[in-house]
C-alpha cells in the first residue's frame, strides 16, 4: 500500500472520529439549547442569554451540514433565521414568535433523534485532507487569521491548515479578531460570514475603508443564498466557499493570494456564436480589468489563440458548426493549448449534461443565467490558477523571464508576427565567459543576484515585441522582431555587449563580464524553430571560440562542422577501446647543462581511416563530451609504462602529463594517479602533473588540499600556460606547486617586443624568489636560448630542440644523447 494511500486513509479516519464525536456530543447540544430556551420562555427574557441562545443554535447549523448531518444544519438554519428576525427588530418576542421558534426546536430535536438513528456519514471523499499541488515558496512566513465560532470546526480548520506549513491564528469572536488585526494585518482572512457578535462583511467593509486598501478575505458561510453572496462582494471579498468545506480548496483559493502572480491582465478568448452574448461576457470581463478577444466562428478558434495566447477559453457549449465539446477536444489534442482551462456557458443546468462536457476536456461549468459577479470571480479564479500553473512550468523562478520550455511557443509567435510583417527575425543565444569562477570563488548566492542584474540588463536592452528568456545556467536567449537584416540584429547584439561589460557592484564586491554570442535569422537561416535554435547554438561554440567577448553570425559550414564532430565523437569513443591514440614526447633541456631531464606527453590521434586528427580538433571534443576522462587514464597510464622503460634502461626521467579540467575535478583523481603510478611500477617522484592556471582559480582551500596530497607523495605538479590567467604573487605563495611554464605566446616575440621581454622576465624573477622551477615552452630560435639562459631560465622545451617524437625515436635520442646535446643532431631526428 502506498504511502499516499495510508496518508488518506489515515484523515479519512481521523475525519470520521471527529463525526462520531460529534455525534456522541448530538444529545447534550440539544439538552443545552432546549434547557436555555426554556428559561427564556417560561422563567425570565435576558438578552446576552438570548444572544447565548442564538450562538448555539448558529453552531449547530453550520456544523450539523460540516460533519454530514445535512438534516441537521437545515433544521437548525430554519430556527436560526427566526432569531435573527427577533434580533433585529431589538424587542422581546411576541407570543407568537416564541410559538413559532418552539415549534422550530421541536422539528429540530425530532430530525436530531431521526439522526442519531441512522449511521455517521463517511466525510465525502472531497474532504479527506490531499496531499496537494500547491506549495507557497514561504508559506508560514503569511499569516492567516481565521475567524470562526464553532469551537471543534474551527480548531480542526486551523490544525488541518496548519498542516499545509500555514501560519493560522483563530479567533471566535469579530471582535477579537479586529484588536488583532489593529496591531498585525494577515496575509490572508478566512471569515465566517455570520457570528453571534455581528456580520463579518460588515466587519470587512469597515475594515477596507479604515485602512484604505483591499483586505484578501475568504468568506464561508452554511447560508449560500444570494443575499450572503452579494454582501460578501460588496464587502470587498472576492471568495465565497460554502460549508461544509473542503480544506483542500481552501488551501487551493490561498494560492491566489500568496503566490507571485503575473502583474499583466488575465487575457479571456471568448467563444460563442452569439454577438450579443460574447459581447456582454466581453464587457464584465474587460470591467473587471481583463483582456478580452471574441471569436463567434468556432472553426476560427485556433487562428484567435495562435494571435491570442489565452490564460482561458470562455466557451459556448452548444454552437452550430461545432460544438463546444468538440472544439475542447481538438484544442486538447494540440500540445501548445493542453493546458489552457476551458469553461463552457450553456442555458442547460442538468448535471448530466455538465458532466459531459467536462469529459470531455472542459475544466468547468458555467450556466449562462449566472450572475454577473460570480461570472467574473469564476474567470479569475480559473485564469489565476491557470498563470500560477503556466508560470510554474514556462517562468525562471530567479529571474522571472520565460524559460527554456517556453522558448519553442515564443519562436512560433514571433515568427507568426514576421511572417504578417514581410520582415525578419533574429534569434541570439548568450552565455556568459567565466561566470563559472562567480560561483566558485564568491558562493552561488551571490551568482544567482549577478544572474538577476543580466536578465535586468537584458530586459532593458530590449524593444516593445522582443521577448528574452532565460535557457539555464549562465545561457540566456533573446527574439528580436521586426527586423531587416543583419545590420539590426549587430547593432542590437553591439548594445547587449555593452551593458552585460559594465561593472557589477553587490555586496561591495564588483565583477566584470562578458558575453559570447550565437546569432541566426529567420527566414534566412532557417523556417523551422529546432533548425534555428540549433544554429543559434552552433554560432555561439564558434562564438566561444573565437574567444571572450565575441559575437557569431550563423553561416550554413557550421551545420556541417557540427556533423562532422557528432561523426568524431562516436569514431573517438571507438578509437580509445581499439587504442589508435599514440603519445608522442617532446624532450625538456636542463639550462645550462643542455640535458635531457624530461619530457612531456603529447597524444596523438591516430585515425585509422583518415590518418592523423590535430589535437586541435578533437580535445575540445572530448572536454566537450566527457572523453577525456577515459582518454586522459590512458594516456596517464601510457605515459608511465613508457616511463618505467626508459628508468629501467638508465634514464632518469620525469614525465608531464596535462591534467584537463574535468579530470582535476575527479572526485578520485590521486586514486587514478597512484593506480597508474603502482601498476606500472613508477616511481611517485618520475612523474609531473601540469594544471593550468585557470583551474587553480575556484575553491582555493579545495584546491590547496589536493595539491598538498600530491606534493605529500613526491608527485610534481606545474602551472602550464603562465602568464595568461589571473593567478597573483599571494596566491601562488600558498600553491604546493614545484614549476611553472611560461606560456609560449610570450616567448615567441620576447626577444623583439618590449611588453613580451617585460613579462617573462617579471614571471622569472618571481619563480626564482618563490624557489620555482622555470620552465619556458616554444623555444625556436638561438635569440630565444640566449635571451632565456641570461635570465636564469632552468629548463626550456621547444622546436630549437626538438620537436614531440614518437616512442622509438624518443628511445633512440636517449640512446645517442650524450652529456652535450646537439639540437642539430635532435632536429634531424
Amino acid at each position: 500500500m502506498s504511502d499516499k494511500h495510508n496518508k488518506k486513509e489515515k484523515v479519512l479516519q481521523k475525519l470520521q472520529d471527529i463525526r462520531k464525536k460529534w455525534a456522541d456530543n448530538l444529545p447534550e447540544k440539544i439538552q443545552s439549547i432546549n434547557n436555555t430556551w426554556n428559561i427564556l420562555k417560561n422563567e425570565r427574557w435576558d438578552d446576552d442569554l438570548f444572544n447565548k441562545f442564538h450562538r448555539k443554535v448558529h453552531t449547530l447549523a453550520g456544523s450539523g451540514g460540516t460533519f454530514g448531518f445535512v438534516e441537521v444544519g437545515l433544521s437548525a438554519r430554519e430556527a436560526e433565521i427566526l432569531i435573527k428576525l427577533i434580533i433585529k427588530q431589538k424587542t422581546s418576542p411576541t407570543t407568537v414568535e416564541i410559538n413559532a421558534i418552539t415549534h422550530k426546536l421541536d422539528l429540530l430535536f425530532k430530525v436530531c433523534q431521526q439522526a442519531l438513528k441512522k449511521d455517521i456519514p463517511p466525510p465525502p471523499i472531497a474532504n479527506i485532507l490531499k496531499i496537494s499541488n500547491f506549495r507557497a515558496k514561504n508559506q508560514a512566513d503569511h499569516l492567516i487569521y481565521l475567524v470562526e465560532d464553532d469551537a471543534q470546526l474551527g480548531s480542526e480548520l486551523k490544525r488541518q491548515l496548519e498542516l499545509y506549513k500555514f501560519s493560522v491564528v483563530w479567533f471566535d469572536t469579530l471582535a477579537a479578531f479586529q484588536d488583532a488585526f489593529k496591531h498585525k494585518e494577515p496575509a490572508v482572512v478566512i471569515m465566517d460570514i455570520m457570528l453571534p457578535d455581528g456580520d463579518g462583511t460588515e466587519v470587512l467593509a469597515k475594515l477596507q475603508k479604515l485602512y484604505k486598501h483591499p483586505i484578501n478575505t475568504i468568506f464561508i458561510s452554511v447560508y449560500d443564498d444570494i443575499h450572503n453572496r452579494l454582501n460578501a462582494i460588496r464587502a470587498g471579498g472576492e471568495i465565497f466557499l460554502n460549508k461544509p468545506l473542503d480544506v483542500a480548496e481552501i488551501v487551493d483559493k490561498l494560492g491566489r493570494y500568496i503566490t507571485n502572480d503575473d502583474s499583466n491582465p488575465f487575457r479571456i478568448l471568448i467563444v460563442d456564436d452569439s454577438v450579443d452574448l460574447s459581447n456582454h461576457y466581453s464587457m464584465l470581463l474587460q470591467e473587471a480589468g481583463m483582456e478580452t478577444a471574441i471569436t463567434n466562428d468556432p472553426l476560427q478558434t485556433f487562428a484567435a489563440l495562435a494571435d491570442f495566447t489565452p490564460d482561458l477559453i470562455l466557451m459556448d457549449l452548444y454552437m452550430p458548426e461545432c460544438s463546444g465539446q468538440e472544439l475542447a477536444q481538438l484544442i486538447r489534442q494540440r500540445e501548445a493549448y493542453i493546458s489552457i482551462p476551458i469553461v463552457f456557458l450553456s442555458f442547460e443546468t442538468d448535471q448530466e449534461s455538465q458532466q459531459r462536457a467536462l469529459n470531455l476536456g472542459g475544466d468547468d461549468f458555467l450556466t449562462k443565467t449566472i450572475e454577473p459577479e460570480h461570472l467574473v470571480e469564476a474567470v479569475i479564479h480559473r485564469a489565476k490558477r491557470s498563470r500560477q500553473i503556466s508560470s510554474h512550468l514556462t517562468r525562471d523562478e530567479l529571474t522571472g523571464l520565460p524559460n527554456r520550455n517556453s522558448l519553442k511557443d515564443r519562436l512560433t509567435q514571433a515568427i507568426r508576427q514576421t511572417q504578417r510583417a514581410e520582415t525578419k527575425m533574429g534569434l541570439c543565444v548568450i552565455d556568459l565567459d567565466l561566470f563559472k569562477k562567480i560561483n566558485d570563488s564568491l558562493g552561488h548566492m551571490f551568482g544567482d543576484k549577478v544572474l538577476k542584474e543580466i536578465a535586468n540588463r537584458i530586459k532593458n536592452c530590449l524593444r516593445p515585441g522582443d521577448t528574452a528568456c532565460r535557457l539555464g545556467g549562465d545561457e540566456f536567449a533573446i527574439i528580436y522582431v521586426g527586423i531587416d537584416g543583419i545590420t539590426d540584429i549587430e547593432y542590437a547584439v553591439s548594445r547587449i555587449k555593452s551593458a552585460l561589460c559594465l561593472p557589477i557592484s553587490l555586496d561591495n564586491q564588483t565583477v566584470h563580464l562578458s558575453a559570447s554570442i550565437g546569432i541566426t535569422i529567420f527566414p534566412d537561416d532557417s523556417q523551422d524553430i529546432d533548425a534555428l535554435i540549433q544554429n543559434a547554438e552552433l554560432a555561439l561554440h564558434a562564438a566561444k571560440e573565437g574567444g571572450r567577448n565575441k559575437h557569431q553570425i550563423f553561416v550554413k559550414f557550421m551545420g556541417e562542422i557540427a556533423e562532422r564532430r557528432m561523426s568524431l565523437e562516436g569514431e573517438m569513443r571507438q578509437s580509445i577501446l581499439n587504442e589508435d591514440f599514440i603519445l608522442n614526447y617532446q624532450p625538456k633541456i636542463e639550462l645550462p647543462s643542455r640535458n635531457i631531464v624530461g619530457m612531456e606527453a603529447l597524444v596523438r590521434w591516430k585515425h585509422p581511416i583518415k590518418g592523423m586528427i590535430s589535437p586541435v580538433e578533437f580535445i575540445p571534443l572530448a572536454e566537450e563530451t566527457g572523453l577525456i576522462i577515459p582518454l586522459g587514464e590512458w594516456i596517464l597510464d601510457k605515459a608511465c609504462y613508457d616511463t618505467k622503460q626508459w628508468l629501467d634502461a638508465g634514464h632518469d626521467l620525469r614525465v608531464a602529463v596535462n591534467l584537463s579540467s574535468r579530470q582535476f575535478q575527479q572526485q578520485n583523481l590521486v586514486k587514478v594517479v597512484e593506480a597508474a603510478l603502482r601498476e606500472n611500477g613508477l616511481p611517485n617522484k618520475n612523474l609531473e602533473l601540469e594544471i593550468t592556471e585557470s583551474m587553480v582559480m575556484g575553491d582555493m582551500e579545495k584546491v590547496i588540499t589536493l595539491l598538498q596530497d600530491f606534493r605529500n607523495r613526491d608527485i610534481h605538479i606545474s602551472v602550464d600556460d603562465f602568464g595568461t590567467g589571473y593567478s597573483s604573487l599571494s596566491y601562488l605563495k600558498r600553491f604546493p606547486i614545484h614549476a611553472l611554464k611560461i606560456d609560449q605566446s610570450f616567448i615567441r616575440d620576447m626577444h623583439t617586443d618590449e611588453d613580451d621581454s617585460s613579462i617573462v622576465k617579471a614571471i622569472v624573477s618571481m619563480g626564482q624568489s618563490l624557489r620555482l622551477n622555470i620552465i619556458a615552452e616554444g623555444v625556436e630560435q638561438i635569440e630565444h636560448l640566449d635571451f632565456l639562459e641570461g635570465l636564469g631560465c632552468q629548463t626550456i622545451q621547444g622546436y630549437y630542440f626538438s620537436k614531440p617524437l614518437e616512442k622509438d625515436v624518443f628511445s633512440e635520442l636517449l640512446k645517442n644523447m650524450d652529456s652535450n646535446i646537439d639540437p642539430k643532431f635532435m632536429r634531424k631526428l
